[in-house]
């Protein structure tokens, strides 16, 4: 009997010296528990009892909105584990506010998207989770170097990706085809013949404004103006747009005045007081639009076989095109636990390995690994403008104001293209009011 004590006893012994040597030692691996085998999460090893249903809010409806559900719809009835995503869409005005309040209230959803040039605000706000952290917890790969400049530099932060981008949103140069071809500014193959300067462009405006035709269109309230102005600006070589702080403006002054002039020149061809550009483009007396590519599918619908579509164009020295994307972000949530991340993370990834789907609703992918899918390739008006990607400028991220919809920014330029407001006038209210709003 004691000799069986005995050899129990060491064989407790020989255990625990088992234990402790397959156990890392603190400083061994400093990414344990965030980048092993060990952290990986088997779906294959959840019991049927176990929930699997994510709650995913975004803030898409219309086109986009039917694309998306497509995509759930098809993302829920394929993936073998079981996971079923319930995409839940939230009222566009009031959506980050709901964001916030559900944060706050502990009642955050699984998962969210947002602009990118709102990542930074809810990272300071301690409202999101890094991604990457989330990936690698999961044993997931995802490459953030598929992802175009443009919209990647947003969610880096101190090291870490927080979010996923699901898109570009571009400025793009609507057509009318016949209207340029009426007026023989349509080459063999279709397009424009505008030249690549803003001379060039301006001749071509003249030409067909002086065959009877509105020349141009774009939006004369709200945001639309300061998009343009800021891509004019970086296409002059302007500088940085606020101080390193993100609390005040400091761009070229000279640079941006001159921007603004031409902005004002551009819109004497564009006619005042349009209550809808898309129903008059559709009319078929316009020749050009300035407009934003979330809007491709619906004018391109409007417009028929006479619809054509390219990037914006590049009218002065460097090419710049004003950009912001959608994006996937990990909201912190008390309720979601290892397990419910993992699946969250697991539609993620499906989403963006299959972000050439996304160009159904008139986007261009961000993943620019899926731009080889054949149905992607065969997105004709998509495909016009993909390379936009490759020049994006987004806005600057703050945690006071979001520049794109920001009444500071866009009312001067409102004030500039409907009432004649000086350019030098104008840059200087902006920043006056950008200033004050900043330091809030």
């Amino acid at each position: 009997m004691k000799k069986q004590c005995l050899v129990g006893l060491l064989i407790f012994a020989m255990m625990l010296v088992l234990v402790a040597c397959a156990e890392p030692q603190p400083g061994a691996d400093e990414g344990a528990g965030t980048n092993g085998a060990e952290s990986e999460i088997d779906l294959d090893q959840v019991t049927s009892e176990d929930e699997k249903e994510i709650i995913f809010w975004n803030l898409w409806g219309g086109g986009d909105g039917a694309v998306l559900a497509e995509m759930v719809e098809e993302f829920n009835t394929t993936n073998q584990h079981g996971i079923r995503v319930i995409s839940l869409t939230q009222d566009w005005g009031q959506y980050y506010t709901k964001l916030r309040t559900s944060f706050i209230g502990g009642q955050s959803p699984d998962l969210a998207m947002s602009h990118v040039t709102r990542i930074l605000e809810l990272q300071q706000n301690q409202m999101i989770e890094p991604m990457d952290i989330a990936f690698r917890n999961g044993g997931i790969d995802v490459d953030f170097n598929n992802f175009t400049s443009g919209v990647i530099d947003n969610i880096f932060i101190d090291g870490r990706y927080y979010g996923v981008p699901v898109d570009n949103l571009t400025l793009t140069l609507m057509f009318n085809r016949s209207v340029l071809e009426s007026v023989g500014l349509l080459d063999s193959s279709g397009q424009p013949m505008i030249g690549n300067d803003y001379h060039s462009f301006v001749a071509a405006l003249e030409q067909i404004e002086g065959q009877g035709y509105i020349a141009l269109q774009a939006g004369q309230t709200g945001f639309m103006t300061q998009l343009i102005w800021y891509t004019l600006y970086k296409q002059l070589g302007g500088g940085e747009f606020l101080a390193s702080d993100l609390r005040s403006v400091t761009l070229d002054q000279d640079t941006a005045v001159s921007a603004a002039q031409y902005l004002q020149d551009l819109y004497a061809f564009t006619p005042p007081h349009v209550e809808s550009n898309a129903n008059l483009f559709a009319e078929g007396n316009t020749a050009f639009m300035f407009e934003g590519s979330w809007s491709v599918s619906h004018i391109a619908d409007l417009i028929g076989d006479d619809f054509g579509v390219m990037r914006f164009p590049q009218l002065f020295d460097e090419l710049r095109i004003w950009t912001d994307s959608h994006a996937f972000v990990l909201p912190v949530s008390p309720d979601r636990d290892e397990q419910k991340t993992f699946y969250a993370m697991y539609f993620v990834e499906w989403f963006s390995d299959n972000n050439w789907m996304w160009s159904q609703a008139g986007h261009l992918p961000a993943n620019t690994a899926t731009w080889s899918h054949p149905e992607f390739v065969a997105n004709v008006h998509v495909n016009s403008y993909a390379d936009a990607g490759n020049y994006g400028v987004s806005f600057p991220s703050t945690t006071t104001v979001w520049l794109t919809f920001s009444a500071e920014f866009s009312e001067p330029f409102e004030m500039l293209i409907n009432e004649g407001a000086d350019a030098a006038d104008t840059i200087d209210l902006m920043t006056r009011n950008l200033n004050t709003a900043l330091a809030r």
